[in-house]
């Protein structure tokens, strides 16, 4: 049994490992090729260098560098593990990302608007409303699989787009010739499309302030269970 389980963890790290690993690879041919490569490869070999340093530099150079990796990476995380769920029950989710943005909008939609409630509502309300976006756009290609055989991969693959151009079309700010704003469109924004902040009482309190922005839902990640994946 502790052979077995040590072999599983075994393979699920070193996939993920190989994986990266290939990825840096990959990453430095390209950038050797595409700087002189042939015509002065000591040359190019330093551009790869400077490339991947500033890349870590970039990701782990300090506190504050560790925390936007740390708050960047969670949403990502966490989305991949929707879809290892739907991986182990069989399912080919390549919608994650559509999912993920519709929870946005409806998330949003909720934490710009409702002035004056107060955060143990607001908050939940907010976090809710992101659940349901998600799970409404979720639902659509279980039900198309369901009734009309539909596969979910074509399925998710074709909403994904449909919900980005919604979540663009949320925020659009108008025309020059008169065109409609989009209902989540910031009044105040002039011509550029987004939305007004979130309330403070719909926002998910920080663990570490400015400048660093790491808040509770990153702790989220390291408490998930690595099983979900495996």
């Amino acid at each position: 049994m502790a052979a077995t389980s040590a072999k599983r963890l075994y393979w699920t790290l070193l996939i993920p490992a190989l994986a990266v690993v290939t990825a840096l690879f990959i990453g430095a041919v390209i950038i050797w090729l595409t700087n002189g490569a042939f015509s002065d490869p000591v040359a190019a070999f330093n551009k790869v260098v400077e490339a991947y340093v500033g890349l870590f530099q970039g990701a782990f150079g300090g506190p504050k560098e560790w925390s936007e990796t740390v708050r960047r990476m969670t949403p990502l995380i966490l989305t991949g593990l929707s879809v290892a769920i739907a991986f182990k029950a069989g399912l080919f989710n390549i919608g994650a990302s559509g999912q993920f943005i519709m929870g946005t909008v409806f998330s949003v939609a909720v934490g710009v608007n409702f002035e004056g409630l107060p955060l143990i509502i607001h908050l939940p309300l907010a976090i809710g409303a992101g659940i349901l976006g998600g799970v409404i756009w979720g639902a659509i290609p279980g039900l198309l699989k369901v009734f009309t055989g539909a596969h979910e991969v074509i399925t998710t693959i074709m909403l994904n787009y449909i919900a980005s151009l919604f979540a663009a079309w949320t925020v659009y700010a108008g025309g020059t010739q008169g065109q409609t704003p989009g209902p989540l469109w910031d009044r105040t924004a002039g011509p550029i499309s987004e939305t007004s902040d979130v309330l403070i009482s719909a926002r998910i309190p920080w663990i570490f302030a400015e400048p660093y922005r790491v808040h509770w839902v990153s702790s989220l990640r390291w408490s998930s269970p690595p099983s979900c994946g495996g």
